[in-house]
């Protein structure tokens, strides 16, 4: 790795830890004790994010504030299901030689990345979140279509928000 790969590595990490939360990348420590890495993360409406994970023997590719993965994919956890630790554990990346991307000009480096934890979450706590994601799609439905009345949890809130 030169001086020019050095320069690139550093401005790249510096973009990523910017980021905040969980990335691709990020370690989690399972219930059984196991360490899995992020490999992907579904961004999805009126629901938790997924985070995907299965990581251990693919590849990372750092790019300018993000990371893409390549490899095998495991279920994974919803973002409610993990925490932040203050740990963090060293893992490997590559990107490209002088930034020149063509075939076998990858560079291979490591950086350190958050640890997170796998957590016990409540069947209260789901069926609360459950029912505030279906009472905040009845309301978008509501505004959508110009209801004045939804459903009667809603009347009062659909209507202070109309236009």
């Amino acid at each position: 790795m030169d001086n020019i790969d050095q320069q690139i590595i550093k401005e790249r990490v510096t973009a990523f830890d910017k980021i905040e939360g969980i990335r691709v990348g990020d370690y989690i420590k399972e219930k059984d004790g196991n360490i899995t890495r992020v490999t992907y993360i579904w961004d999805l409406e009126n629901e938790p994010n997924q985070i995907q994970t299965g990581g251990n023997g693919g590849s990372y590719c750092l790019g300018i504030g993000h990371m893409e993965y390549s490899g095998g994919l495991n279920t994974g956890y919803l973002e409610n299901e993990i925490k932040a630790t203050d740990k963090r554990k060293e893992g490997k990346i590559w990107f490209f030689h002088h930034n020149y991307h063509t075939g076998h000009n990858g560079v291979e480096a490591s950086m350190y990345f958050r640890i997170f934890e796998v957590v016990e979450i409540s069947k209260e706590d789901t069926i609360i979140q459950d029912s505030k994601n279906k009472v905040d799609m009845l309301i978008d439905l509501a505004l959508e279509t110009n209801y004045n009345y939804c459903i009667s949890c809603c009347n009062t809130i659909a209507q202070e928000n109309q236009p």
